[in-house]
């Protein structure tokens, strides 16, 4: 019986194991906490850890007379986004390089890789948080964030003024998960969000969204919504946001995953990479927005993807709609 890896079993990731059952796949669910949903429709639970990938080769191994593994779920950023690396390689499912998700998780070594591939991103200064003095004779306004962190977000603050850098700094050490922080230029300009998948090495795109954004009183940022259709929708920037993440596709050996690319476009319309996510996303995106602005099961075609079935995308309309944090109705 073919079966899907699902890394998590939590609340998040219940819709993907639900519709993945529907479609007449067995889930091996992976999660350490073993009052979690997803176990309970899962035909396998292994209750480990999904942040150390080697503890998890020998359950899965054990399985494997059981199941053909045609795929792996995860909606998680971070950690997970390796341990789908290892467990790709590991079953010789297609999906990317253990090297690759490492770069990309630890945003520092991303931005790094970025510059030496002419991939444009915000200059960048790193910095190990055991450093006894962080100096930065950079330009203000910048951007304070952890190099890497589960939730999104979380740790990011704009700084005006070189008395403002402390505290920002210490809100991001204590959000990192790798020891790093970064400060980055501060670009004016949008937030887009390219939605995609990578089927064989080649970018499918589904569609761009545009990302709100806001700031509060003690300048830290916060991901306030999203609304689709993007303002860049059907425009030349697109067609250059389909072109740049080829190439990051390229560069990153990346065959089969979910391919989500954040990226700041500036008045001159250069368009700077900020992030990528490996994973499906979270954000109620899946559970609030797609439905409701898609013509077709945004969820059907992901695990149609990442079950390694090719599909096509349907041809389909957006249905303006936004969804906003905090608020009741979206």
């Amino acid at each position: 019986m073919k079966a899907l890896i699902s890394i998590g079993a939590g609340q998040s990731q219940l819709p993907l194991i639900e519709r993945a059952k529907a479609m007449g796949y067995a889930i091996i669910a992976i999660d350490q906490n073993v009052q979690a949903p997803g176990f309970s429709i899962a035909d396998e639970k292994i209750i480990m850890s999904t942040f150390i990938p080697s503890e998890l080769m020998t359950p899965i191994d054990k399985l494997a007379a059981n199941y053909e593994y045609a795929g792996i779920l995860n909606r998680s950023s971070g950690p997970p986004v390796i341990t789908a690396a290892w467990l790709s390689d590991h079953l010789k499912i297609p999906g990317y390089p253990i090297e690759s998700a490492k770069h990309i998780v630890n945003k520092h070594k991303l931005f790094e890789k970025c510059k030496d591939e002419d991939i444009l991103c915000p200059k960048n200064h790193s910095y190990s948080i055991h450093d006894q003095k962080i100096i930065y004779k950079g330009n203000y306004p910048c951007i304070v964030r952890p190099s890497l962190s589960i939730v999104g977000k979380s740790g990011i603050s704009l700084v005006t003024h070189s008395s403002e850098l402390g505290e920002a700094l210490n809100y991001a050490e204590n959000v990192t998960l790798n020891d790093h922080v970064m400060i980055s230029e501060f670009i004016v300009g949008d937030d887009v969000s390219l939605i995609s998948f990578v089927d064989g090495g080649v970018l499918v795109p589904i569609c761009l969204i545009d990302e709100m954004n806001q700031i509060d009183k003690d300048k830290r940022i916060y991901g306030k919504g999203f609304s689709i259709p993007s303002k860049y929708s059907d425009t030349s920037i697109e067609k250059k946001i389909h072109f740049v993440a080829q190439n990051i596709i390229n560069v990153f050996n990346i065959s089969r995953s979910p391919f989500m690319c954040s990226f700041r476009l500036d008045a001159q319309g250069n368009i700077h990479l900020i992030e990528i996510h490996l994973d499906i996303g979270g954000d109620l995106l899946i559970e609030k927005l797609f439905p409701n602005a898609l013509s077709f099961n945004f969820i059907d075609l992901a695990i149609n993807f990442l079950s390694g079935n090719h599909p096509s995308v349907p041809e389909h309309k957006v249905t303006p709609h936004s969804i906003q944090y905090g608020l009741n109705n979206t």
